[in-house]
C-alpha cells in the first residue's frame, strides 16, 4: 500500500518532534526549512505541516502550492486565532494545541495534553501518541475557540509578566505578584475576545492558565521571544482598537533595541 505524504514546514523542534511521530506512523515525510521553496518536488501530499514561527506563518501559506491549503493544512503556532487563517482563505485546517516542549539535547515534556482539531486529527493523534505524546481530540468549533484562546492566554501572559518582573519564577508570581498577573491576563483575553468577535468564558479561561502556571511553580517564566511577543500582542490590540493600559505600561518600561 502506497505511504501517506506529509510536507513539514519549518523544522524547529516541534515540526522534528511531529515528522518523528509521522514517519513512526507510516507517512513519507519532507522537510523544508522556512525559507525553501521547492515545494514541487513532493506534489501531491495528503498533509502539508506549516510549522514556523508565528511571525513567518502568514509568508508561509502565501508562498506553498494551493493545494496544500484548506483540509490538507496543520496548523500549530502560539499567538494561533481564526483569523490568521481565514484572512489567508484558508479553509478547515487541522489545528494543533501543542501542550509539550522539546529543547533540544532533552526529552519531551508535557504540561497536559495536547488538543486537536479538524480533519487530519485523528492522523496528527496516532502519530503523536507514537512518540509518547498524548492528545485528544476537540469535539466543535466552541471547544476549538477557547482552548486556542486557553493557550495563548498561557502563553502571553506568562511571557509578558516575565519581563515585567524582576523575579519571574513561577511561584513568586502566584504569591506576590497575581495582581501584575491578573491583569494582564484580562487584557490578554479582551484583545482576543475583539479579534474573534465573541465573548468568551473568562472565569475558565484563567482558572485553566493558573492551572497549567501552578502545575510547574519552580518554572522560571518568559522565554528568548518574550518582548516580540508583547510587540505582536500590542500591534494587534492597537490595530482592532482595544485598550490595553497594563501591556502600554509594560513595554513604555524596555529600553529600546
Amino acid at each position: 500500500m502506497k505511504r501517506p505524504n506529509a510536507a513539514i514546514v519549518g523544522m524547529g523542534q516541534l515540526g522534528r518532534v511531529l515528522g518523528e511521530g509521522l514517519l513512526c506512523s507510516g507517512w513519507t515525510v519532507t522537510a523544508f526549512r522556512r525559507h525553501e521553496r521547492d515545494y514541487d518536488s513532493v506534489n501531491p501530499v495528503d498533509m502539508a505541516v506549516i510549522a514556523t514561527g508565528e511571525d513567518d506563518l502568514g509568508q508561509a501559506l502565501s508562498s506553498v502550492p494551493s493545494s496544500w491549503l484548506n483540509s490538507k493544512t496543520v496548523l500549530l503556532q502560539n499567538e494561533l486565532l481564526p483569523t490568521q487563517w481565514e484572512s489567508r482563505s484558508v479553509v478547515d485546517p487541522t489545528i494543533f494545541i501543542v501542550w509539550f516542549s522539546k529543547k533540544p539535547g532533552e526529552v519531551i515534556r508535557e504540561y497536559r495534553p495536547s488538543l486537536l482539531h479538524g480533519p487530519l486529527s485523528k492522523e496528527i493523534s496516532i502519530a503523536m501518541n507514537s512518540v509518547g505524546v498524548k492528545t485528544e481530540l476537540l469535539e466543535n468549533n466552541s471547544e476549538l475557540i477557547t482552548a486556542l484562546v486557553v493557550k495563548n492566554t498561557y502563553i502571553w501572559a506568562q511571557n509578558i509578566v516575565s519581563i515585567a518582573l524582576k523575579d519571574p519564577l513561577a511561584s513568586s508570581v502566584l504569591a506576590k505578584y497575581r495582581g501584575v498577573l491578573d491583569s494582564v491576563i484580562d487584557e490578554v483575553i479582551s484583545v482576543q475576545e475583539s479579534s474573534i468577535g465573541q465573548s468568551l468564558d473568562r472565569s475558565l479561561i484563567i482558572k485553566e492558565v493558573i492551572e497549567v502556571i501552578s502545575k510547574d511553580a519552580d518554572k522560571k517564566l518568559g522565554g528568548r521571544v518574550a518582548r516580540a511577543r508583547l510587540e505582536r500582542l500590542v500591534k494587534l490590540a492597537t490595530s482592532i482598537d482595544v485598550a490595553v493600559p497594563t501591556l502600554f505600561e509594560i513595554k513604555a518600561r524596555l529600553s529600546p533595541l
